[in-house]
C-alpha cells in the first residue's frame, strides 16, 4: 500500500524545507519564466506546471543535502532539459551562506532549452553555466558527480559515467528503480545508497559510487 505524501506548495514550502524568503522569490521568479517559455518551447507538462512546486522545486530540492554532503564541487546534470534538479539546486546553493560552493554545469543537446537555461542563469545570478552538448561531448571536462533526473534507464546513466570518468551518479529514479538496478548488476556490480522521496512514495534518489 502506497504511504501518502506530503504535498508540498508554495505556502508551505519554507516551512517544510526550511529556506529563507529568498528562496522562494527566486522559485517564484523561476516559476514565472517556466510559464513564459512554455508558450513557445515544450519545458514539463501541462498537468506537472500546474502543480509545480510539488513535482519539481521539491523533487528537485531534495537531493540538495545530499549534493553538499556527498560530492565535490563540480556537477554536472545531464540533460537538464527544463533546469530540473539543477535551477532549483542552484537558487538553495545561491542562499546557502556558502554561495559558490557549487558549481552546476548544465548539459542539453535542445538549442533552444539550452538558452531558457541561460537566461534562467542570467535572471537570478546563478553559480552555473549551459553546455548546447551531448553528454558524451563533456569528457574533456573534470565533474565530480553526475546528477540526473528522467533522463534514461540506469544501465545508461552508468555508461555515461564510466565514460565521463565520473566518480558518483545522483540519480533520481522512480518506480521501476529496484528492477533497474537487479539488470544493472547482471551486466557489472556497482555499489549504491539508497535514499527515499519526499514527493512519491515509490520512487527513490540513488547515490551510485562508479570508481
Amino acid at each position: 500500500m502506497a504511504l501518502m505524501m506530503m504535498k508540498y506548495t508554495e505556502e508551505n514550502f519554507h516551512v517544510i524545507y526550511g529556506v529563507s524568503p529568498r528562496v522562494i522569490d527566486d522559485l517564484k521568479q523561476y516559476q514565472a519564466l517556466l510559464k513564459v517559455w512554455q508558450k513557445s518551447q515544450r519545458l514539463v507538462s501541462r498537468n506537472a506546471l500546474e502543480d509545480v512546486w510539488h513535482r519539481h522545486f521539491a523533487d528537485s530540492a531534495q537531493i540538495y543535502k545530499i549534493l553538499v554532503a556527498e560530492s565535490g564541487s563540480k556537477i554536472l546534470d545531464a540533460g537538464s532539459g527544463g533546469g530540473f534538479p539543477a535551477i532549483v539546486c542552484s537558487i538553495l546553493n545561491k542562499h546557502s551562506g556558502a554561495e559558490g560552493a557549487l558549481h552546476i554545469t548544465m548539459v542539453d543537446s535542445n538549442r533552444k532549452k539550452c538558452i531558457f537555461l541561460q537566461e534562467c542563469i542570467r535572471a537570478l545570478d546563478l553559480n552555473a553555466t549551459v553546455l548546447c552538448c551531448r553528454i558524451e561531448d563533456c569528457s574533456l571536462n573534470a565533474f565530480d558527480v553526475m546528477t540526473v533526473r528522467a533522463l534514461a534507464s540506469l544501465d545508461k546513466i552508468i555508461f555515461m559515467a564510466y565514460g565521463l570518468k565520473i566518480p558518483k551518479i545522483l540519480a533520481l529514479k522512480g518506480r521501476a528503480w529496484r528492477r533497474e538496478i537487479q539488470e544493472c548488476n547482471k551486466k557489472r556490480p556497482f555499489k549504491y545508497t539508497e535514499h527515499r522521496s519526499c514527493t512519491q512514495s515509490s520512487a527513490r534518489i540513488l547515490l551510485i559510487k562508479t570508481g
